[in-house]
């Protein structure tokens, strides 16, 4: 009977462990690769619309950045919305290929936007924004307590006409100024909108009351139609997290910005330094705290928690043969 106890005892604790294990590995959360931040920055401050990024230009400004190698990653770690739609993955996967990085400022009711895209098979496909997912284009979204607004963007149209924006994939809308510098596998394109014209003010980017997120068209297809209906064959579209599931978009922040240019630096001579000041000028108080990005899942945590139910188990164990020994 004792050698039947202890024998049954071992089975059970083995199976048992064995399950947590398995139950454990498979909790493993895994790790985006994209560095998503707490808040978008938005800096209060203009920029020169000319297609060109001047050095310090953006440099307040957090990108909203698309790798696809990263997105594909993302998708498979289940972050909401992020990921590779429409086409098959490519079999072969190169940065090169795909990225795309927004960029925004806001001031005196405009908003001034900066999108960069690298693309090796670059092809505007049509003439139309309100369709800018059936060519190399994209789609900002703001989400905030009056519902989705969307500002749809395509660099160039088919006719060589310049840049072209709609909003809502509904209504074409002009730029107050817009131009882009486009070669054969990149586009830099700066744009300025009124607010009013997205139906946003300049006080609710201010109070904080949207979210963003943000898609991008890769057309591949050498000779796509820029038809709708003939989008998804091998062609894909790249989404940053949030896009669907929009209560998941990172949401907006207006920052401290200075205006472009910087105004020159003043000839009169700096005031020589207080040295009993230098505890009060230790940080200027209106400066934006910095907000961390949230730290992606450590693949620790869990192989930690198996290895500590491991070893609870086996003093089970022990404890288990030493009662059954007793009886």
């Amino acid at each position: 009977m004792e050698k039947f106890c202890i024998g049954n005892s071992k089975k059970l604790l083995a199976a048992a462990i064995a399950a947590m294990m398995i139950f454990s590995l498979s909790a493993i959360p895994a790790a985006a690769a994209t560095s998503y931040p707490a808040a978008i920055n938005v800096p209060n401050g203009a920029a020169t619309v000319d297609g060109v990024i001047e050095p310090g230009e953006w440099d307040e400004a957090t990108p909203i950045l698309m790798k696809l190698s990263d997105l594909m990653a993302d998708q498979d770690a289940g972050i909401p919305g992020a990921g590779l739609v429409g086409g098959p993955r490519p079999e072969t996967v190169s940065d090169d290929d795909m990225w795309v990085s927004l960029r925004m400022k806001v001031k005196d009711g405009f908003l001034y936007v900066l999108e960069e895209r690298k693309d090796s098979t670059l092809q505007f496909a049509h003439d139309d924004p309100i369709t800018s997912y059936a060519s190399d284009g994209s789609i900002i979204f703001f989400w905030g307590p009056d519902g989705l607004k969307e500002l749809s963007i395509i660099a160039e149209t088919k006719s060589k006409t310049g840049p072209a924006f709609a909003r809502n994939e509904s209504e074409v809308i002009s730029a107050e100024e817009a131009k882009a510098t486009i070669t054969a596998n990149s586009v830099v394109l700066e744009a300025k909108f009124k607010l009013s014209d997205l139906e946003m003010t300049e006080e609710s980017w201010k109070n904080g009351d949207y979210l963003v997120t943000y898609c991008a068209v890769n057309i591949l297809e050498p000779n796509f139609s820029g038809s709708v209906g003939d989008l998804w064959g091998n062609n894909y579209q790249l989404q940053y997290k949030g896009v669907g599931p929009w209560e998941e978009s990172v949401p907006l922040r207006v920052v401290a910005g200075a205006d472009w240019p910087p105004p020159a630096a003043s000839a009169e001579p700096e005031p020589e330094a207080d040295a009993g000041a230098a505890d009060d000028a230790a940080a200027p108080t209106d400066a934006p705290a910095e907000v961390p990005a949230p730290s992606a899942p450590k693949v620790g945590d869990g192989l930690a928690a198996a290895l500590a139910f491991m070893v609870f188990a086996a003093g089970a164990f022990a404890a288990t043969k030493r009662f059954a020994k007793s009886r």
